[in-house]
């Protein structure tokens, strides 16, 4: 009867144990979304109206005296974030001297775009999101961009470059530079001293400048005429040099995505 007794204290001290040490465990699962903006940039550019049909020049060909533009397309109807683009020009190979490049069409000296060791950057601009319908769409504030294009029939203007930027140019245009100026000041009798000292061509051609701008009044040596001499030796050379190549160039775009910033 003992052991008997013993046992079921045994088992109920276990049993109430187990009670004890149990405890209350809940087990649920849940979820979280989160919406990614969507980001869809594309870009076209047109260059179909790049070459044109021109009276006096052969067809597919561009000249002297000639203009045009090319047309590009942002789309970003579907972009759900503002970001940032950039239209660069590069690769730009056999660029006439008298052929520059603007972002508007009237052409003017302020927008005009600056080209340097085969790059310029045409356009730098950012494009918000639309407060209605949450989408960064170009077209409905800013129109896509348009490089337009003019190739000077002639050099215009009463500038004259100066030694360092003559010492840019090629060898070729140097020396047809240096030699029209020497036969410029032959034919208004003006004496270039000290001319042989003179090793490189870009020296020469300051030597014949500076003469030039020095001469006697009764002689009429304008900034004018130098430059007229000096701009119509670039353009010969720029026939003689681009006569039978292409004049091409590389449009790269750039999108990025604005930095996010916590609203308040």
């Amino acid at each position: 009867l003992l052991v008997i007794l013993l046992l079921i204290v045994t088992i109920a001290s276990l049993i109430l144990a187990t009670y004890a040490w149990a405890k209350y465990t809940s087990q649920e699962t849940g979820s979280a979304i989160a919406q990614v903006a969507k980001w869809d940039v594309k870009f076209e550019p047109y260059t179909d109206e790049f070459v044109q049909e021109f009276e006096y020049v052969a067809p597919n060909n561009i000249a002297p005296g000639t203009s045009g533009q090319v047309e590009m397309t942002i789309s970003s109807s579907n972009t759900e974030v503002s970001y940032h683009y950039e239209i660069l020009m590069t690769k730009i190979k056999n660029k006439p001297t008298n052929l520059h490049f603007y972002t508007d069409a009237n052409m003017g000296n302020e927008k005009e775009i600056t080209v340097t060791e085969s790059r310029a950057t045409a356009y730098s601009d950012d494009v918000e999101l639309d407060e209605e319908s949450g989408k960064a769409a170009i077209g409905k504030e800013k129109a896509s961009p348009v490089i337009y294009w003019n190739w000077a029939y002639e050099t215009d203007t009463t500038t004259v470059l100066n030694d360092g930027e003559i010492a840019k140019l090629s060898q070729a245009k140097q020396k047809k530079i240096a030699h029209d100026l020497e036969v410029f000041a032959n034919e208004k009798s003006v004496t270039v001293t000290d001319i042989q000292s003179e090793s490189t061509d870009a020296g020469k051609c300051k030597k014949y400048i500076d003469a030039l701008k020095l001469a006697e009044s009764e002689k009429s040596m304008t900034d004018a005429d130098i430059a007229k001499v000096v701009n119509n030796a670039i353009d010969a050379v720029d026939g003689e040099e681009l006569g039978d190549d292409s004049m091409s160039f590389t449009i790269q775009f750039i999108a990025t995505q604005k930095q996010p910033t916590q609203k308040p």
